[in-house]
């Protein structure tokens, strides 16, 4: 999937939790989303809009 939106969708379903929705930056050009892993290590989702 390229796709941001899809992928937190997919990853969702399975029971991933994210710090908020997927959202472009205000100098834009991508869409971001942030969730952390077990260990508490910062994971980032992009996808060029």
């Amino acid at each position: 999937m390229s796709d941001c939106h899809a992928v937190v969708t997919a990853l969702l379903e399975r029971g991933v939790t994210f710090l908020g929705p997927a959202a472009e930056p205000p100098w834009g050009g991508e869409v971001r989303a942030f969730a952390r892993d077990p260990d508490g290590h910062l994971l980032e989702i992009t996808s060029p809009t």
